[in-house]
């Protein structure tokens, strides 16, 4: 049974702001031990998954106006896939400031 695009959108979301805040906590501990390199690829993971929060509320806002009626349809948006792609992005770039 394929999973309802709403569902989908908020779970994207839900899982960028966990990241997004253990990305943050975990940086905040250890602020003083980081390398440039390693706070650079934290600040990108960080804006790549606020941006796949925000790509993934737009998505839920469309879906939602779908559905009742006040727009014609979704479309065939990439959306849902930049915010997939964003949230990858952000939890690999948290990882790889770990191993920095």
């Amino acid at each position: 049974m394929k999973p309802a695009p709403i569902f989908v959108a908020v779970l994207i979301a839900g899982t960028a702001l966990v990241g997004w805040i253990a990305a943050v906590a975990f940086a905040l501990t250890r602020l003083g031990g980081m390398s440039p390199v390693s706070r650079a690829v934290s600040a990108a993971g960080w804006l790549s998954l606020l941006a796949a929060i925000a790509v993934a509320f737009i998505v839920q806002g469309r879906i939602g106006a779908a559905a009742t009626g006040s727009s014609s349809s979704v479309g065939d948006s990439r959306s849902g896939d930049a915010a997939l792609g964003l949230l990858i992005v952000g939890l690999a770039c948290a990882g790889i400031a770990l191993l920095l």
